[in-house]
């Protein structure tokens, strides 16, 4: 690295001193203190309650030349997550200032390439690479898809280390909870003229669940195969609210992505057109058919984060007599409209509606997705822009930053809020 970081940390301050008087003998019981505690350091900052010094360490080994925080948060390939090696010892770090609600995965590059990442097969293939933190016992999995073998964003198997500050919000309907009567996940297959192939849909049933209820609540999720998974739960968090009475009993529609690296980007992204008629034409009459009621617009929800986040809004926005509630989370709304090739694929759509659509919108960004992209807008600044536009349509909107980045394990926990900020106060 070219620019050495401040020595910051107060831990490492005193390992300096010690490394001073008494040389590499200070190591010993400092990395046994380490890894008694945990890593990263995390340690106040004089005069401010809001936030805390987060250091990051890694013990190197003989040879060691390169070490970086690989995270969403802090990012994935720039100057400022190389760690810097404390002269005279084995101890590698880099420190940040950060709020005291911080959550975040993250991962460590050893003696990394130092060329930058190209794409997304490239990201993919530089990853299995990464390591986690060996002194924080803190781990989150991602759980492949054995479906689609083929593609390098499902079928991975990577384990992230995460640090969650201790006013990162926490939601305990996140968790299976002791008593709570479980609903049923139904596995189905709908073969789709519209888009040329099959997609599996999981179909959520509320415990109690009886078919041709009247005044059903529906929400239709994207990347249906991770929203069976623990990372986001989405099953778990809704028995846990039907439970609590926070919401009442909600259908849950989960659509599959396929390839993540390609179908997703297509339908949500890029050509977006054949996969909303797909979800008005040919998903939702079979809803209808198979639990024998009607979905209203008003109790039907379409949710999402990332290419989920703006297809949401955008399929609402399109077909707002069919779905009236929407869950954006951390909505990619920087990238391009094909047609002008300029950032701000919906504020189009939103700016020429001819009347303000009755939807109620539960948006969210995270503090930390403010880098921009390829199109020269963060994901963070064109969803406060979102934000203004449909205050400015009159829309029904509640906007929310989290501290984080673009980062699954905060959007399983604002899940929870967004489900009742759409669903609550709604009995019946």
């Amino acid at each position: 690295m070219t620019d050495r970081p401040p020595l910051e940390s107060p831990t490492l301050q005193r390992l300096q001193g010690g490394l001073r008087n008494r040389k590499r003998a200070a190591l010993v019981p400092f990395w046994n203190r380490v890894a008694s505690s945990g890593t990263p350091l995390v340690e106040r900052r004089k005069g401010n309650r809001r936030q805390s010094l987060l250091t990051f360490l890694w013990k190197g080994r003989p040879g060691t030349k390169r070490v970086a925080v690989r995270s969403m948060a802090f990012g994935l390939e720039n100057p400022e997550t190389e760690l810097a090696r404390l002269p005279g010892s084995d101890v590698w770090y880099r420190s940040f200032t950060v709020p005291n609600d911080l959550r975040a995965l993250y991962q460590f590059g050893v003696d990394d390439l130092t060329t930058p990442i190209q794409n997304w097969p490239d990201w993919m293939a530089r990853e299995k690479g990464w390591r986690v933190d060996p002194l924080n016992p803190r781990r989150f999995t991602c759980v492949p898809d054995r479906q689609f073998p083929k593609d390098p964003m499902n079928y991975r198997t990577t384990t992230f280390s995460y640090v969650e500050l201790p006013r990162a919000p926490r939601h305990a309907e996140a968790d299976p909870q002791k008593g709570v009567k479980q609903g049923t996940i139904q596995r189905h297959r709908i073969r789709s003229r519209i888009l040329g192939d099959s997609r599996r849909v999981w179909l959520y049933l509320p415990a109690g669940f009886r078919d041709g209820k009247r005044g059903l609540h529906v929400a239709i999720f994207f990347d249906g195969f991770w929203c069976t998974t623990p990372g986001y739960p989405v099953a778990t968090i809704l028995d846990n609210l039907v439970a609590e009475g926070r919401v009442p009993p909600v259908v849950g529609v989960l659509v599959d992505a396929r390839r993540m690296c390609t179908d997703r980007w297509r339908d949500m992204v890029y050509r977006p057109e054949p996969f909303g008629r797909f979800l008005v034409r040919e998903l939702l009459p079979w809803v209808e058919r198979t639990l024998g009621t009607r979905c209203r617009p008003e109790r039907t929800a379409l949710v999402g984060w990332s290419g989920g986040g703006l297809s949401a809004l955008r399929y609402a926005l399109a077909y707002p007599d069919h779905f009236g509630l929407v869950i954006s989370q951390s909505g990619s709304f920087w990238v391009e409209d094909p047609l002008r090739h300029e950032p701000g694929a919906v504020i189009g759509a939103i700016l020429n509606q001819p009347r303000p659509a009755p939807l109620r919108v539960y948006m969210e960004a995270g503090i930390y997705e403010d880098r921009t992209g390829g199109s020269g807008v963060s994901l963070l600044s064109a969803n406060r822009l979102v934000r203004d536009v449909l205050k400015l349509k009159g829309i029904r909107l509640t906007y929310r930053e989290f501290t984080g980045g673009h980062d699954i394990t905060c959007w399983r926990q604002s899940l929870v809020d967004g489900l009742v900020d759409i669903f609550g106060n709604r009995a019946g």
